[in-house]
C-alpha cells in the first residue's frame, strides 16, 4: 500500500514541476507528459516487464471511475452555459450524428482494408471515434483558443464522450448476437437513447438533492467537499449501479451546479472551488497522460506496424467527413451561428482522442481475438493525435488568423491599455508629489515608455464611439461583477441576484447589437408587476391575490435598492463623462421609482430596508470576528460568546421588524391620527369589523353619504383625493397611514398607485 501511494504521489510531483519544464520547452504540458510516461514505461518494461501489468489491468478502472469525474465535472461547471445554449445545435449533432457517422466509416473502413469482421470493426470505430475530452480541455486551455472555438470542441467532446461510451456498450451486446438483424439494431437505438437520456435525468435528480444540503453546510470547506462527492456519486450511481451513462450524469450535475446551485456557496466556498477543482483537472490530467505513456506497449506496436498507416488514415478522413457533413449543413439550414471554414478545419485537427479510448479497448473482452491488434491500433491513434495534431494546433490557429483579434477585441485591446498607463502614470506622479520618486526618473520611464493615448488612435471619430460603446459595456460589466460580490457576500439575496443579473444582460444585449443610443432609448422593464391572470386570481381568492401581489412588489423594492446601490459603486468610479452621463440619467429614473414605491408601500420598504441592514450587519460581524479571533484580540471563547449575544439581538430586531412588515388592521388603525385616544380594545372592536378594500390603478372611490360615512385607512397605495366644492377644487395626496374622514371630507378618492385601504366604521362616541 505504501509504495502504491509513493508511487501516485511521485507522478503528481512530476506532473506539478512540469507544468514549468513544458512551458520553457514550449510543449503543451499534456504532449510533455505523454512523453515522459513513454520514456518512463521503456525503461521500466526494460528493468522488470512485470512491473507495468498492473497499471495496465487497473487502466480502465482508474479512468472511469477514477479520473474522468473530476474531468468531467470541472469542465462542465466551469462552461459558459448561455454560450452553450446558443451553440447547442452544432454540438449535440456532433456529438451525436457526427460520431454515429465517424463509427460507421471507421467500422467499414477497418472492415474492408484490414480484413476484420464487420461488429469488432464498429465497435472499434466507436471506442476511436470519441475526442477525448482529457486531452481536448487540457490543450485547448494551454492554447488560448478563441472563446466560441473553445466551447464548440469542449461541449463537442463533453457530450461525444458519453455518446462513445453508450454505443460502445450496446455494439459490445451485439457481439455475442451470431445474425444481427433489424430488431437487434431496434433495440439497441432504444438502449442507446434510454442510456444516454437516462444519465442526464440521474444528474438532474442528484443535483436537485445536493443543491439543499450544500446550502445547509454553512461551511465552505465542507460545500466544496460536497461537490467532489457529488461528481463521483453521479458518476458511478449512473454507470455502475443503473447502467446509465456516467458522463451524461456527471455533465448534467456540473452544468446545474455551475449555474444554479453555486449561488447556494458562500463567498469562501465560490472562491475556493475555482481553485480545488483546477487542482483536481491537474492531478487527473497528469495522472492520465503519464498512465497514457506508460501503458503503450512498443513491441506490440511493432507486431502490428503494417496495418497502422491505413487505420490513421481511416480515422482521419472519417473524422474530416464527421466534421463536413454535418456544420455546412447546419450553416446552410441557418440553425446555428455560421461557423467558418477555419473553425471547422481547427473542430477537425483538435479531435484529439486520449486514455479514454485506451481505456475502452482494454475492457474488451479478452475473447475477442481482435483485442491485441485494437489495442496496437488504438494506442498508435492515441499518440499520433497526441504527439502531432496537439503541437501543430497553435501553429494551425497563428496560420489561420484565428488567433488574432477581432475588431472589438482590437478596440477594447487599445481602450484597456491605455487605461492602464493612465492609472500607472497617475500612481506614478502622486508618489513624486510626496517626494518618493524622483519626477525626473518618472518623466524619463513616461518618454521611453510611449504609452498608448488616444491622440496615437487613428480614426478619432470612430475611436470615440467605439469608446462610448467599450465604456458603456466596461461600466455595465462591473455593475454585474459587483451584484456577483454582493451575493457572495450574503448582501444580496439569490432571488435578487438574478433578477438583475438577468437585468444586466438584457442591456448588454442592447448595446452590443445597437449601440449606445438604442440603449439610451429602450426602456426596460426590471421586474413587471401585473400579470395577465391578475384579475382572475383575484375573484378567486382576494387574499392570495394580496400576497401575491406584495411579494413581486417586495421583489422589485428589493431589486431596485440594490440596482440603485450598483449604479453609485460603478459612477462612483467612472472617468468617462459621457458613461456618467447616461449612468446618472438611469440611476435618476430608478430612483424617482424607488421612491414612489417606498411612499406607497412602507411596510415593504422595511423589510428590504431590514433585510438589507441585518445581512450587512451580519456580515461585518461575521468580519471583524474573524480578523480579531486571527489576530489573537479575542479568545474563542469571547468568540462564541459574542456571537451568541449577536444573534439573540438579530432576533428581536427581526421580532420588531415583522411588525412593520405584516401590519395587522389593529396596528394601522391605532397609528392613525383619528384613533389615537382610543383604548386598545376600542380599536380591536373596530378591526374586527374593519373591511378591507383592494383599489386598482384608476379606480374611484366615493366617499360620504350613503357610500362611506366612516372612515377610510390606507394600508398601501397613493391616493388623490378630490373634492368639490362651490368656489374650487381641491386635491389631497393620501398615502399610507392617512385616514379620511367619510362624514366630513366628501368627494372622490382616485388611486394614484394600486393599493389596499381598511374601511373603518365611525366608532361609538364615549
Amino acid at each position: 500500500m505504501a509504495d502504491a501511494v509513493l508511487i501516485i504521489v511521485a507522478v503528481l510531483g512530476i506532473g506539478f514541476v512540469a507544468t514549468r519544464l513544458s512551458e520553457w520547452m514550449r510543449l503543451p504540458h499534456s504532449v510533455f507528459l505523454v512523453v515522459l510516461g513513454l520514456a518512463a514505461g521503456w525503461a521500466l518494461r526494460s528493468l522488470d516487464p512485470a512491473f507495468i501489468t498492473p497499471l495496465t489491468a487497473n487502466f480502465p478502472e482508474i479512468i472511469l471511475y477514477v479520473l474522468l469525474p473530476p474531468l468531467i465535472f470541472e469542465s462542465a461547471y466551469n462552461i459558459d452555459l448561455k454560450a452553450l445554449q446558443r451553440d447547442l445545435v452544432p454540438v449535440t449533432a456532433l456529438a451525436v450524428v457526427g460520431l454515429i457517422l465517424s463509427t460507421i466509416m471507421v467500422g467499414w473502413g477497418i472492415h474492408w482494408g484490414l480484413a476484420i469482421a464487420l461488429m469488432p470493426a464498429l465497435l472499434f470505430g466507436a471506442l476511436i471515434s470519441a475526442t477525448d475530452p482529457v486531452a481536448v480541455v487540457a490543450l485547448f486551455k494551454e492554447v488560448g483558443a478563441p472563446k466560441r472555438l473553445n466551447l464548440l470542441v469542449e461541449g463537442e467532446s463533453l457530450f461525444n464522450d458519453g455518446t462513445a461510451i453508450v454505443a460502445f456498450t450496446a455494439l459490445l451486446g451485439l457481439l455475442s448476437v451470431s445474425t444481427v438483424t433489424s430488431e437487434h439494431i431496434g433495440q439497441a437505438l432504444v438502449r442507446f437513447l434510454l442510456v444516454f437520456f437516462g444519465g442526464v435525468a440521474i444528474g438532474g435528480v442528484i443535483a436537485l438533492l445536493l443543491s439543499p444540503v450544500v446550502h445547509f453546510c454553512r461551511n465552505g470547506t465542507a460545500q466544496i467537499g460536497l461537490t467532489i462527492v457529488g461528481a463521483y456519486v453521479s458518476f458511478i450511481v449512473a454507470d455502475h449501479f443503473l447502467h446509465l451513462s456516467g458522463v451524461m450524469s456527471t455533465v448534467a450535475l456540473g452544468l446545474f451546479m455551475g449555474t444554479r446551485a453555486r449561488l447556494e456557496f458562500n463567498r469562501e466556498a465560490l472562491h475556493g472551488m475555482g481553485h480545488m477543482w483546477e487542482f483536481m483537472a491537474l492531478a487527473a490530467n497528469t495522472v492520465v497522460f503519464i498512465a497514457v505513456g506508460l501503458t503503450v506497449d512498443t513491441q506490440l506496436l511493432l507486431k502490428s506496424v503494417e496495418y497502422i498507416p491505413l487505420t490513421l488514415l481511416i480515422v482521419t478522413i472519417a473524422r474530416a467527413i464527421s466534421i463536413v457533413a454535418v456544420v455546412p449543413l447546419l450553416n446552410k439550414l441557418k440553425l446555428c451561428q455560421p461557423i467558418s471554414m477555419s473553425y471547422q478545419f481547427i473542430m477537425f485537427w483538435g479531435g484529439l482522442r486520449g486514455g479514454l479510448a485506451l481505456a475502452l479497448v482494454l475492457l474488451l473482452p479478452d475473447s475477442l481475438a481482435e483485442k491485441p491488434l485494437f489495442l496496437a491500433l488504438a494506442t498508435s491513434v492515441v499518440l499520433t493525435t497526441l504527439l502531432i495534431n496537439a503541437l501543430t494546433i497553435g501553429p494551425a490557429l497563428r496560420w489561420l488568423g484565428i488567433d488574432r483579434l477581432t475588431s472589438e477585441e482590437q478596440s477594447i485591446f487599445r481602450h484597456s491599455l491605455a487605461k492602464l498607463w493612465q492609472s500607472i502614470y497617475n500612481s506614478l506622479h502622486n508618489d513624486t508629489k510626496g517626494g518618493l520618486l524622483s519626477p525626473q526618473v518618472v518623466d524619463r520611464f513616461v518618454r521611453q515608455t510611449v504609452p498608448l493615448t488616444r491622440r496615437q488612435l487613428p480614426n478619432h471619430q470612430q475611436d470615440d464611439e467605439s469608446e462610448l460603446h467599450i465604456g458603456l459595456r466596461s461600466a455595465l460589466l462591473q455593475e454585474a461583477l459587483y451584484y456577483e460580490r454582493e451575493m457572495e457576500d450574503g448582501l444580496l439575496a439569490k432571488a435578487g441576484y438574478l433578477d438583475l443579473k438577468h437585468f444586466t444582460q438584457e442591456r448588454l444585449h442592447v448595446l452590443d447589437h445597437d449601440g449606445p443610443s438604442a440603449l439610451a432609448r429602450t426602456l426596460f422593464t426590471l421586474i413587471p408587476i401585473d400579470r395577465p391572470w391578475d384579475d382572475w386570481l383575484e375573484k378567486f381568492s382576494t387574499s392570495l391575490y394580496v400576497s401575491i401581489k406584495e411579494k413581486r412588489l417586495s421583489r422589485l423594492l428589493n431589486a431596485l435598492f440594490h440596482l440603485e446601490r450598483g449604479l453609485h459603486h460603478v459612477i462612483d468610479r467612472l472617468e468617462d463623462d459621457s458613461v456618467r452621463s447616461y449612468l446618472e440619467r438611469e440611476s435618476s429614473l430608478i430612483y424617482q421609482q424607488y421612491t414612489q414605491l417606498c411612499q406607497a408601500y412602507p411596510h415593504l420598504l422595511f423589510q428590504v430596508q431590514g433585510d438589507f441592514i441585518a445581512r450587512s450587519l451580519g456580515l461585518q460581524t461575521e468580519r471583524w470576528l474573524d480578523r480579531s479571533f486571527r489576530s489573537g484580540l479575542i479568545t474563542r471563547a469571547v468568540y462564541n460568546k459574542v456571537t451568541e449575544a449577536i444573534h439573540e439581538q438579530e432576533a428581536k430586531a427581526m421580532q420588531m421588524l415583522e411588525q412593520f412588515q405584516h401590519p395587522s388592521p389593529s396596528d394601522l388603525i391605532a397609528h392613525a391620527s383619528p384613533f389615537h385616544h382610543l383604548s386598545a380594545d376600542r380599536i380591536a372592536d373596530l378591526a374586527r369589523n374593519a373591511q378591507p378594500r383592494i383599489l386598482h390603478k384608476g379606480e374611484s372611490f366615493s366617499l360620504g353619504g350613503e357610500t362611506h360615512a366612516g372612515f377610510l385607512v390606507v394600508k398601501s397605495g397613493m391616493y388623490e383625493h378630490v373634492q368639490n366644492t362651490k368656489d374650487h377644487r381641491r386635491h389631497a395626496h393620501f398615502i399610507t397611514g392617512d385616514a379620511v374622514d367619510g362624514l366630513n371630507e366628501t368627494g372622490v378618492l382616485k388611486t394614484v398607485v394600486p393599493g389596499e385601504v381598511l374601511l373603518v366604521s365611525r366608532p361609538l362616541t364615549g
